[in-house]
């Protein structure tokens, strides 16, 4: 008998693990996204006319954006109206990301790291490299606290070509990580795992730029993506709920086993410009003029007439920030989202 209650155990447990009786681990279907948004609209303005480069947030009650030029360069949300910062923190800002309200990251043309401990922002390193000049940080991304890695490029002493560099922080110091030999631009960064992917370009002179994906792990830079302007309008990538997309034309590919694969088309779309969302059935897919939302099933338009496409968001359970440049007027719309709760 004892032999026998054994045996029965040992099929059960294999049964579990090859999910006939289901486990522990199994993932709950996901929900489709909500669509049902009002909107209020917001102006930030940094005369003579800075375009806001990047938003990150805690809360929807703490929400920061960084400007690229002129007089406000740093802009907070408390939730209830947007203020610039009192203090000049740096002349230009391009990327910012955080993990709460007092610890948050931010960089700029000027080389420097900035840090925010709830009470006021400080210079936690500037990167000085030999033999290079104007160094600049274009994106800031990390694992966690003590995992965060940063891109930008900078000029050689000798020639006008840009290189780029990836700098890496440990929770105790920055150091550099790895810098190129050769011209490209490091422009967008997002992690999975121990891997980075990072979007850049190499310019050339006839205008027809190659367009470039790489992945970076081990202190290897691999090209994973290439394409040039003539082939391809534009190319992106982002990270949503851990995952990683890569978007281009009407197409948005899903990283599977370090590989790409298609993901979603959406022909009815004029042209992919940006991709957010909180997981593959809530996600907000923007357009030149529109930004529609998929929600697993189907395609919706929620804002349309745009003045210019989304160019960076930040969202929240419930709310969603989505920034819009108005070339024209020199000015930025924030288009600030909340959610019925009712389905629609």
């Amino acid at each position: 008998m004892k032999i026998q209650a054994y045996i029965t155990i040992l099929f059960v447990i294999s049964l579990m693990s090859c999910g006939i009786l289901g486990s522990d681990d199994k993932e709950i279907p996901l929900e489709p996204g909500l669509r049902n948004y009002t909107w209020e609209i917001d102006t930030l303005y940094s005369p003579p006319g800075g375009f806001v480069y990047d938003i990150w947030g805690s809360s929807p009650n703490d929400v920061w954006a960084v400007v690229g030029t002129g007089l406000n360069t740093l802009w907070h949300y408390n939730g209830e109206e947007w203020s610039a910062w009192p203090e000049r923190v740096s002349p230009s800002l391009y990327s910012i990301y955080g993990f709460a309200q007092n610890d948050v990251w931010m960089g700029g043309n000027d080389g420097k790291l900035y840090h925010f401990d709830g009470k006021q922002w400080e210079v936690s390193y500037q990167y000085n490299p030999s033999e290079f000049r104007n160094p600049y940080i274009t994106d800031v991304w990390a694992n966690s606290p003590t995992k965060i890695y940063a891109i930008g490029s900078a000029q050689p002493d000798q020639g006008s070509s840009l290189v780029s560099f990836i700098l890496y922080f440990d929770g105790t110091e920055w150091e550099e990580l790895y810098i190129t030999d050769f011209e490209v631009q490091f422009q967008r960064l997002r992690i999975e795992k121990e891997t980075l992917f990072i979007q850049a370009y190499k310019p050339a002179y006839d205008g027809n730029d190659t367009l470039l994906v790489y992945q970076f792990k081990n202190g290897i830079l691999k090209k994973d993506i290439s394409t040039t302007k003539s082939e391809s309008r534009a190319i992106s990538i982002d990270e949503i709920s851990n995952q990683i997309y890569y978007y281009t034309g009407t197409t948005i590919s899903k990283l599977k086993r370090d590989k790409f694969e298609e993901f979603l088309r959406v022909p009815e779309v004029e042209e992919i410009v940006r991709i957010d969302g909180r997981h593959e059935k809530d996600l907000f897919i923007h357009s030149w003029g529109v930004t529609y939302h998929y929600n697993g099933d189907n395609l919706q338009p929620i804002l349309e007439g745009l003045i210019s496409n989304v160019f960076r968001a930040q969202l929240f359970s419930d709310e969603v920030f989505f920034v819009i440049l108005d070339f024209t007027e020199g000015t930025n719309y924030i288009y600030h989202g909340k959610l019925i709760k009712e389905r629609d």
